[in-house]
């Protein structure tokens, strides 16, 4: 196996999904995933037997003959969510058009109005702060999928998600 590093600093809040409402947290299986989809990107001109074969190769699949991935991905960070309480001003005053020729004025929080998404209820959806680092480790079978390849698909991921 082969060992690739890749040391990640948040630039921007980061906000990440869990399986718990609200809550952020950054697993291997999501960067995995990730990098599944930009390798599928990247192969875009193979047909759909060749995609899968070789994607079931390198990230492994349920069938008997693959099995587990040949990329193993680790991560290790020292960051803190954050859950900070949401104040609901200012204010925001959107003018709504409902009909034609009849429209109603609206009072909005501003950063709910703004950070949609961010934000639910009275909190904030807890993330990762600018400023944390953390490190990406990636082992990988170097006869399925090169170094290169797997540079380019984090590359993709740190531009586009």
């Amino acid at each position: 196996m082969q060992p690739l590093t890749f040391n990640c600093e948040i630039i921007t809040p980061m906000f990440a999904g869990s399986a718990l409402p609200g809550d952020c947290e950054l697993r291997p299986p999501a960067i995995k995933g990730a990098l599944r989809f930009w390798w599928r990107a990247m192969n875009g001109h193979l047909s759909i037997s060749d995609l899968r074969k070789r994607e079931a190769e390198i990230f492994g699949s349920s069938d008997e003959n693959n099995g587990r991935s040949k990329v193993i991905i680790t991560t290790s960070h020292l960051m803190i969510t954050s859950n900070l309480k949401f104040s609901p001003n200012p204010t925001y005053r959107r003018k709504i058009q409902k009909e034609k020729y009849s429209s109603m004025t609206k009072n909005l929080p501003l950063l709910e109005y703004l950070a949609f998404g961010a934000i639910t209820g009275q909190t904030y959806k807890n993330y990762y702060p600018a400023g944390g680092k953390f490190d990406i480790l990636l082992n990988f079978n170097d006869s399925l999928i090169s170094e290169g390849d797997l540079k380019t698909c984090f590359s993709l991921i740190a531009s586009f998600g």
